[in-house]
Parts: structure tokens; sequence; C-alpha cells
């Protein structure tokens, strides 16, 4: 069996356009898609619409995804998360209907599926804590047993690629398909569950188009360019 994952979108259409062009000529019996379309960038719609449209498709909701959620709920303050993340938090409540957000709402953090005879967990986070923990290829995990009830564990949310073994278990991040922080490109990752082979792939993508959008909702708020810049790993 043939998995393609990618992770953390986080309103990059460029970035997903270009990854479902290749997409269409992998050969893949699941799809997987590890949260985040929410924060940063400006698309979140047009991605919705997208992934919706997808066949054999896992989605899981992100931490991005849970704070929309609460800003349309008006349960957080906008200002905040604005200063902190981009004007892609501004008028929630306005550009998203209440279908949209309360499909976003019921999504999962993970999910475990036994498929071809392989228990995979799935998490946006960790397994210790679904929506924010963070697994890197550098630092321990917490409670190896959570891991180790698995053959594949396949992880978001960190933006780092990442393959390792956790005693008999693999581990998988396919890295940041919208925001990459590790220096090694808009990715996702094929992983092949009879081998127990992983392929990391990246899509090339014009980001002029993308800097126009930040130049004109968020020219102050620096990161937005600098994180997509990296020439380095940065934990």
């Amino acid at each position: 069996m043939k998995i393609v994952t990618f992770s953390d979108l986080h309103g990059n259409k460029y970035a997903l356009d270009e990854f479902l062009r290749e997409l269409k000529n992998i050969k893949y019996d699941l799809l997987v898609f590890c949260g985040d379309i929410f924060g940063y960038y400006y698309d979140q719609q047009y991605i919705i619409d997208k992934l919706l449209k997808l066949d054999k498709l896992i989605w899981l909701k992100g931490n991005h995804d849970e704070y929309f959620v609460s800003l349309w709920n008006k349960e957080a303050d906008e200002k905040e998360y604005i200063e902190k993340y981009g004007h892609s938090y501004k008028d929630v409540k306005s550009r998203f209907s209440s279908e949209t957000m309360q499909m976003i709402s019921e999504l999962p953090s993970k999910m475990e599926i036994k498929y071809f005879g392989k228990r995979i967990g799935i998490f946006h986070g960790t397994p210790k804590d679904s929506l924010m923990g963070r697994l890197y290829p550098n630092t321990e995990a917490e409670e190896k047993e959570l891991y180790e009830k698995y053959d594949l564990v396949i992880l978001g949310h960190t933006h780092f690629k990442m393959q390792r073994n956790i005693g008999n278990t693999l581990v998988v991040n396919p890295g940041a398909l919208g925001q990459p922080r590790d220096a090694k490109g808009y990715g996702y990752a094929i992983i092949d569950t009879d081998s127990m082979e992983v392929v990391f792939k990246n899509v090339e993508i014009n980001k002029s188009e993308l800097y126009k959008k930040i130049d004109a909702n968020d020219p102050d708020l620096k990161k937005l360019k600098e994180v997509l810049e990296r020439k380095e790993l940065k934990y």
C-alpha cells in the first residue's frame, strides 16, 4: 500500500496547486492530510474547496484550524491572533460559512486505522497531545509506548521533515507543504507500507504571487517571508 501524506498548508494555495498537479501522476491507496489549513497565508476557502474534491482522503484538524473555530465562535481575541499570525485571521465570521466552520470543528486531530494489516496512528501533533504535541528529528519521544502500539505513525505540526524509528515503529512527518521551516522545501512524503520505505518529495512554487499577498496584507509581519527563506535548520 502506498500512502501519500502532506501537512500544514496554512493558506498557501500555490503549494497545494503544484502538489495536486503531481498527485495526478502518483498511484496511491490512501491520502493523508495532517491538518492546518488556516493561519499565516490567505487562501483557506480555496484550499477547503480543493480538499473536498479529493478521494481516499483522511483529513485531520490542526491547532490553527482549532484557533479559527474559536474565533468564528467569538471565543478568542482576533487582534491577538492577527498580531501573531497575520491578517488571515481577520473577519473570520464574515468570510466563512457556518457549514464550513462546523465541518472544520468536527474534524478529528487524530485517527487510528488498520489498513492492509498495518496499525497506523495519524496525529496533527503527537500521540500524547494530538493537537499541540511536537516531535522533532532531534528530540526524545515522550511516552514511547504510545508510538510502539503502531507499525506506522504519521505526524504534522512541526513543519520539519522526519523519518525515524521509535522501537519497531516507523515515524514519519512529511514536513510542511505550505510553510516549510526546515530549509528543506515545500514537501510531502510517499510511504510504502509493504517495504516501510519513505520517499520525501518537494514541489516548486513561484513565490512572487504569495509575496504580493503578504505585502498587501501583512507588510510589517516579516516572519511570514523570513520562514520561507531559511537556508538552515532552526528548531
